[in-house]
This record gives structure tokens, sequence and C-alpha cells, in this order.
């Protein structure tokens, strides 16, 4: 899904969020998603949009030695295949792996977000007058997320539970690696029609067991919750609703499934 919207700064120098569109785009490539496509460009025609396309889905599959040049084929497919749906040529576009914007009519960026790349390059479209953002943000942003928000707590590893719309993730990770364990959990759909219920908390509690006996994740000392209303209370963890502290410090107020444009958002005020 990518999240696109437009934002300003409000009374008190607090972000505001002026329009917001979702987008059910999961690759440029796929010949179903061209109406779409050419919908949020004309929606977006005057202005500049970024496309943040999600590395780890492009490399994670592949061996260290491909990854490069693998990486470098998925962008110029794309950018080939954005460039013949919208007419425009070829030629109007300036590729530096890591930044891709038309010389002349300024419809959109095209952007591989890699860890280290996000925020420095976050910063430098501030700089350049972007106001439109259409971003993934992927596990690695999120922790990032948590470490700068927490900062006085000098986070350098935890537990990051996202409740989605259909099911919940879980995501290990530390500043050297991610785990997923499990990757995916399913929800009924009575569960998330009743949110307020213990089931969804029973439903949590039962993963963080599960996650808690493996032999390599039993020192978890903080958890990072994502759209979850819920408070959890677990013994010798630290626990962060990372949905409430967002909602406070940059008064957006936002459904789960914009969790992540709330966090591309939140980034230029970081």
């Amino acid at each position: 899904m990518l999240y696109l919207a437009e934002s300003q700064l409000g009374r008190n120098a607090k972000l505001e969020l002026i329009n917001c569109l979702t987008l059910p785009y999961s690759s440029p490539l796929e010949v179903d998603r061209l109406a779409i496509l050419k919908k949020s460009l004309h929606y977006l025609k005057g202005k500049k949009i970024i496309l943040a396309v999600k590395y780890q889905d492009v490399v994670e599959r592949r061996s260290k030695i491909s990854r490069l040049t693998d990486f470098k084929v998925h962008e110029g497919q794309a950018l080939s295949y954005i460039a013949k749906s919208c007419n425009l040529p070829m030629d109007s576009f300036y590729t530096d792996t890591s930044l891709c914007h038309t010389k002349e009519n300024n419809y959109f960026d095209l952007v591989a977000v890699s860890k280290a790349q996000l925020y420095s390059r976050i910063a430098l479209f501030s700089k350049l007058g972007l106001s439109v953002f259409a971003v993934n943000i992927d596990v690695y942003a999120l922790f990032d997320l948590c470490k700068k928000l927490l900062v006085k707590q000098s986070i350098d590893s935890g537990l990051i539970i996202y409740m989605g719309e259909e099911s919940c993730s879980f995501y290990l990770i530390d500043d050297h690696r991610i785990c997923f364990e499990p990757v995916h959990r399913s929800m009924t759909s009575k569960d998330r029609r009743e949110e307020n219920s213990t089931s969804i908390v029973d439903f949590i509690y039962e993963v963080i067991e599960s996650i808690f006996m493996s032999i390599e994740c039993n020192k978890i000392e903080n958890i990072f919750l994502f759209g979850i209303k819920n408070k959890l209370i677990i013994n010798r963890v630290n626990v962060y609703n990372m949905s409430d502290i967002i909602e406070e410090k940059f008064s957006l107020v936002l459904p789960y499934e914009l969790i992540s444009l709330s966090l591309a958002l939140s980034y230029k005020k970081l």
C-alpha cells in the first residue's frame, strides 16, 4: 500500500494533514495498477510525489552478490513502465539509483529507500520544498522511529508488534538484524470487530509467550506497539504504545492502516 499526503505546518508549528489518499500499489510493473497510477499522477499534477520502494522487498531473498544488480534492473523496469504509462519520454528522467525525477514536469520523484538512506533523503526532500509523500515504511524505519522518540531510553533492540486490519505482525529487531517470529498471525473478523475485548489482548499475549520461549528471543527488554489500543503489562519488559506517542507528539490521529503515513510525516519534525 502507498500512502499519499500533503502536509503543512499549522498553528504552534504542529504538522497538519491537508489531503490524504491510499493506493493498493505493490509494484509499478503490474498492469492492473495502471488506472490507479494515472489517477494518482493526475491528482498530483503540478506537485511532486515521492514513491519510496520498499528496498527490503526487492532484495531480501537475493544473494549479497546479486542485490545491487537486481535492484538496478527493478528500478529501470519501474521507470520504463511509469514513463510509458504517463506518456513521458525516458530521457526526461535522471537516474542515480536513489533519486529519480523529471527534468521539466516535476510530476514525481522515485526513491529507492534503504535503512541508511531514509532519514537523510527525507531531510533533503524537505529542503527541496517537497510537500507530497507516498511512502512505504519498512520495519527498519519503525525501529529507528522508536529509538528517535525514546532517545532517553538508549534502545538497541526489541519486539515490534504491528496491528493491521486483518492480522498482527511481530518483528524481532536490533541494530544489525531482523527476525520474523512469527512472520504473520491472522485474526478472525470477530477479533477485529471486538478491539476492546480481551480476545485481542489474549491473542497478543499468546504470540509473545511463544516468542519468549525461543532460545534466541529470551532476552527481550522492550516491546513497541503500533495500532493497538489495549494496554499490555508484561513483567520485566518495557512496553511502549508508539501510536499514542506519535499522536501526542505530532497531533496525528489516523486509522491503523495509515500508521506508515503518520510515520513518514513525523520524520519531518524529528
